[in-house]
């Protein structure tokens, strides 16, 4: 099994990379040709749009790949299809109100937002749909389909790039990618009641509470620097965030193959945690080491010189990515198990703490103090998935040995 999830994982992975690779340059050729604020601003609709993503999806897929084996899969999809268009219209009309009561961007802006939010509503509950039938290399290559138009779309219009344009190219590139990545032959009429609907909601809301959680404690710091520091100091810690983002695909693409082995009845037996973990422990220190010694290099070649704040930030991020690989199997077991609700309260805690102690210090001591609490929180929240593993394969229905 431990091989299967391994090769499973290096699919995702590298398709992963191939997108990772083409996102990557797209921000890089954003960054080399916008200012940090312009940059920043970016990064805030970015991170907006990915935000209310992941509250409207309310642990849908976790949910889908949880329960799959019970419904059958083409009705549980349409069914999970049918709640998320539920969430869709209500977040939709929620961002509208928001967007144009706090004037956060322009109304076209605007405009582009809410548009953009159906394709990506779409894209990202239909990731649960591939992952559970093991075709993780199609999966993988989304966010490279996305990047790829975009390119196209940036080569067109070469430098004459503003905000406008660069909402504009992603809303097209989300389409596209739609229009090949959505599974249309399994849509189905099925009747389903409003009570239903709730029904689902109320059983994916742990998930949903996991991933409020999680996009707080990974994207909270960039909107605390944004309103403490401006624009300017989130696009260099935001060119430093990507790089992390991009090598931390392999912990994620283990995450997202294990969730649904875990996630079934047989579940996934302690001697196989701790093998896992322990190749997870050593990739990590080989990547950890490589960023920390690479970071002038990556940053000072091929970015402006207002960008090389970004080697500070990320040499500390080279810790963080090392505890990344070390918590993803151990987070990923306790998540997919029964223990998720008690689980929750520890995690929303550890999110409280960063957010906390980047408000404090972020005001002092900038983005250096935003790494550094991520250190920080990331070496308790892997003292809360030993506590909650060793809790779990106590039960009696896990092999301990």
């Amino acid at each position: 099994m431990i091989r299967q999830i391994f090769k499973q994982s290096g699919i995702f992975f590298f398709g992963s990379v191939v997108s990772k690779v083409v996102t990557t340059f797209a921000w890089i050729l954003l960054a080399r040709v916008l200012v940090p604020e312009k940059y920043g601003q970016f990064t805030l609709y970015f991170m907006i749009l990915q935000f209310v993503t992941f509250i409207a999806d309310f642990g849908l897929n976790q949910y889908y790949m949880k329960n799959v084996e019970n419904f059958g899969r083409t009705n549980m999809f349409n069914r999970i299809l049918f709640v998320r268009s539920m969430t869709l219209l209500f977040s939709g009309g929620l961002m509208l109100l928001i967007l144009f009561s706090f004037k956060i961007f322009s109304s076209i802006i605007t405009t582009i937002f809410i548009l953009s939010m159906v394709p990506m509503s779409y894209l990202s509950v239909t990731d649960g749909y591939y992952l559970e039938r093991k075709k993780t290399f199609r999966a993988s290559l989304k966010l490279a389909s996305i990047g790829t138009f975009f390119l196209l779309g940036y080569l067109f219009f070469n430098r004459n790039i503003d905000l406008f344009t660069v909402v504009t190219l992603l809303l097209f590139s989300l389409i596209i990618t739609l229009i090949w990545y959505f599974p249309w032959k399994e849509l189905k009429f099925i009747k389903i009641s409003f009570s239903e609907s709730f029904s689902i909601l109320k059983t994916s809301s742990s998930y949903a509470y996991l991933t409020l959680t999680s996009f707080f404690y990974n994207k909270g710091d960039s909107f605390i620097i944004s309103y403490l520091k401006g624009n300017t100091a989130l696009g260099i810690y935001g060119l430093a965030y990507r790089f992390l983002e991009s090598l931390s695909l392999f912990p994620s693409a283990l995450v997202q193959n294990l969730f649904p082995v875990s996630a079934k009845k047989a579940g996934i037996t302690f001697s196989q945690l701790k093998k896992i973990t322990l190749i997870m422990f050593l990739f990590g220190l080989l990547f950890a080491l490589g960023v920390f010694v690479f970071s002038p290099f990556l940053i000072t070649s091929f970015f402006r010189q207002e960008y090389f704040g970004a080697v500070y930030i990320l040499r500390i991020f080279s810790l963080v990515i090392f505890l990344f690989f070390l918590n993803s199997p151990l987070a990923t077991v306790v998540q997919s198990s029964n223990l998720v609700k008690s689980f929750l309260p520890f995690g929303i805690i550890n999110t409280l703490v960063n957010l906390v102690l980047n408000l404090f210090l972020v005001r002092s001591f900038g983005i250096i103090a935003a790494a550094w609490v991520m250190v920080i929180t990331e070496t308790t929240g892997l003292f809360i998935n030993i506590y909650f593993v060793k809790k779990l394969y106590s039960r009696s229905y896990y092999n301990p040995k």
